[in-house]
């Protein structure tokens, strides 16, 4: 099977999946737009003549659902397959298991990719068009950088999701397991923090070295970009080995691959 015969077939396969997740982002985005058109002084203070998109809302309604759409769709993406007997289907076909999950990452990273950006372009538009009346100039660099930061981390929860997913194989585990995980972190890094802060005996913002870099600046953005790198080439490689070493069945456990 050649490489574009695959990738047409995972297409159709969860084309209803990807266009969902990429339609709720670009919604979202255009909410928010609309929202800074309908009252821009809730969100630019007076007297402000250049800021940065992300500074209008602080904690966006868009960058929340932009978390949680890449966690269901890493879940949905290599779970959904266990109930389906599409991975027994997928396994038959005679082209290397590496590839199949390099084109199911890939469809995964680049819906992500591509309606976040959209999204961004979307809601970017509208607010320009509502700020440029006030005299309002946007910081597009600074809010390029911030946005690539957040994409950085969707990716990463993507992946986490994807771990979940393929190696947990239950829908209630795997959903429970990755909302737990992912709350829990918050409060696993300030626990942390704090313990390197008791025992370096400096102040916490000095331990925070993370929460403290600068996202507008060219090296925070390389930094934060590296470290999501790492995360997330660990996670891929790790997920990697799991679907290439074990079968899925429909009951959603695993058992160890018998070839021949």
């Amino acid at each position: 099977m050649t490489k574009r015969k695959l990738w047409q077939l995972l297409w159709r396969h969860y084309r209803t999946l990807l266009l969902t997740a990429g339609g709720v982002l670009l919604l979202v985005g255009i909410k928010e737009g609309y929202s800074i058109a309908h009252n821009p002084s809730r969100y630019v203070a007076q007297n402000v003549s250049s800021f940065a998109l992300m500074e209008a809302t602080h904690l966006r309604m868009e960058t929340v659902v932009a978390i949680i759409v890449s966690l269901v769709l890493g879940v949905a993406l290599f779970l959904s397959d266990n109930f389906t007997n599409f991975n027994q289907y997928l396994f038959s076909l005679p082209v290397a298991r590496k590839q199949i999950y390099r084109r199911k990452i890939g469809l995964l990273i680049g819906m992500l990719v591509s309606a976040y950006m959209l999204a961004e372009a979307v809601f970017g538009l509208i607010a320009w068009r509502v700020l440029a009346k006030q005299q309002v100039r946007i910081d597009w660099l600074t809010t390029l950088y911030e946005e690539l930061e957040i994409l950085a981390v969707m990716l990463v929860f993507g992946l986490l999701a994807a771990t979940f997913g393929l190696w947990v194989g239950h829908i209630f585990a795997s959903a429970l397991a990755t909302f737990v995980f992912v709350c829990s972190l918050p409060f696993a890094y300030d626990g942390l923090i704090n313990l390197a802060a008791g025992l370096t005996k400096l102040k916490y913002e000095q331990v925070d070295v993370f929460g403290q870099l600068p996202s507008w600046k060219p090296g925070g953005l390389l930094t934060t970009w590296v470290i999501c790198g790492v995360i997330g080439g660990g996670l891929y490689l790790l997920n990697r080995w799991a679907f290439e070493a074990v079968v899925s069945v429909p009951t959603g456990s695993f058992s160890r691959c018998v070839d021949g």
